[in-house]
């Protein structure tokens, strides 16, 4: 290969390379303003239900719900509050549930779901695809979910003044979901204003 191929093979490969740095540039630039996208929206959920703290209980759990629908990007949620006798969950808010769905869940006791668990161990849980996970192997609570067209499922505890356990909200999504950390934190950020909600419209 002569000196001018040499020189033109290199061009091309120099230009080749800043064209990749520069659409690992772009696509970064692209990622960061959509988090910077949802924080805000994030903020301003925050705010919104910070205003409904004397709206009543009711109201402040139909905003509660959209707001995890919204900064979870998720197709349906719900809420479910720590049983009287303190073992135990009961849905007392839900958006978008098919009556199955509704009938199964409406009293949850044990590990064997995403909410149950996220309750038992005070702890977020997140399933990517509910088919694969083993929190639902040869369970009942699988059948119900896939008869509801749900694929994934991110639960947290909410937990209100001094640690008291208030309940769990949930999001569930059509499709199988894969884990984003930051994803998982503005939910976990929110579901810590939605328990505030909690706490200030019980008293």
């Amino acid at each position: 290969m002569s000196s001018i191929e040499e020189r033109l093979t290199q061009a091309v490969r120099d230009r080749a390379a800043a064209a990749t740095q520069e659409a690992i540039a772009m696509r970064q630039a692209a990622i960061a303003m959509r988090n910077d996208a949802k924080d805000t929206l994030l903020r301003l959920w925050q705010e919104r239900l910070t205003r409904q703290m004397h709206n009543g209980r009711d109201t402040a759990l139909e905003r509660a719900l959209d707001a995890a629908v919204s900064v979870a990007s998720a197709d349906y949620a719900n809420i479910q509050g720590l049983h009287a006798n303190g073992h135990g969950l009961m849905l007392i808010a839900q958006r978008g549930f098919s009556p199955s769905f509704l009938n199964y869940f409406e009293f949850v006791d044990d590990g064997t779901s995403a909410c149950g668990l996220a309750l038992k161990e005070r702890r977020p849980v997140v399933v990517h695809d509910i088919v694969s996970s083993p929190i639902f192997v040869h369970t009942q609570g699988l059948d119900v979910l896939l008869d509801a067209g749900i694929r994934s499922v991110k639960s947290t505890p909410l937990i209100g003044h001094a640690g008291r356990i208030l309940g769990v909200i949930s999001v569930h999504y059509r499709e199988p979901r894969p884990q984003v950390d930051s994803e998982l934190v503005r939910f976990q950020t929110l579901a810590n204003t939605v328990a505030r909600l909690i706490d200030g419209t019980s008293t």
